[in-house]
């Protein structure tokens, strides 16, 4: 992968994350919204916080539209947002360049046919400590992470794609991980796990990409 592909990439898995995010926090809030629900089944609350998101909304564009200069700056934001937010979780294998002296042009008793080595694969120990920095890093500086936030940065990298919140939870169980079935994050109650209740990493590891755990797991 070429240094723009990687750039690309990581926006676009960034962009992905900051939008799941920001779901997250607003229907969260406007859950949390206080009072007794109508006949239709809503909050007279929520009604309210619905009404004053769609109208930020529409001041924001009214605003851009009369200071067009402002969307740079909101681009600029969410481009710096998605590159925080789409930080590989494990940095990519550097790519072996080309050397002037290919096996073509060396002398044919100077190439090796010995096979290479296979990768070692990592040691429980490895892949736990991995799956704890994992989930540290998506919390950011939350003491908490929710399920949902777990699934969806791991979504986002094509990875664990046939797991939901339940599947994700018994993985997690099976690890030694204790899962609350309500938490709250940003204003919203769902099952998740608290940082405080996390075992410590052995040893400081990169954070891993979650397609490991899918596949390596117990």
């Amino acid at each position: 992968m070429t240094r723009r592909q990687a750039a690309a990439d990581r926006i676009w898995v960034g962009s992905r994350l900051v939008g799941a995010r920001a779901e997250t926090a607003l229907t969260g809030w406007v859950a949390a919204s206080p009072g007794k629900k109508g006949r239709l089944g809503l909050r007279w609350g929520a009604v309210g916080r619905l009404t004053t998101l769609l109208a930020a909304g529409w001041t924001g564009v009214a605003v851009i539209d009369q200071f067009t200069g402002l969307l740079w700056v909101a681009t600029g934001a969410w481009l710096y947002a998605a590159v925080r937010a789409g930080k590989p979780a494990v940095p990519p294998a550097a790519e072996e360049e080309p050397t002037s002296a290919t096996a073509e042009e060396a002398p044919a008793d100077e190439v090796d046919d010995t096979p290479e080595e296979e990768a070692a694969e990592p040691s429980p120990e490895e892949r736990h400590a991995a799956l704890l920095a994992w989930i540290r890093r998506v919390a950011d500086d939350r003491p908490a992470v929710h399920l949902a936030d777990l699934l969806a940065d791991a979504h986002a990298r094509d990875a664990l794609v046939d797991h939901d919140v339940t599947a994700l939870r018994t993985r997690l169980e099976a690890r030694g991980i204790t899962v609350h079935r309500q938490i709250s994050v940003g204003g919203r109650k769902r099952p998740g796990v608290r940082l405080a209740e996390l075992p410590p990493s052995p040893s400081p590891v990169a954070a891993p990409d979650p397609s490991t755990q899918a596949s390596t797991a117990a």
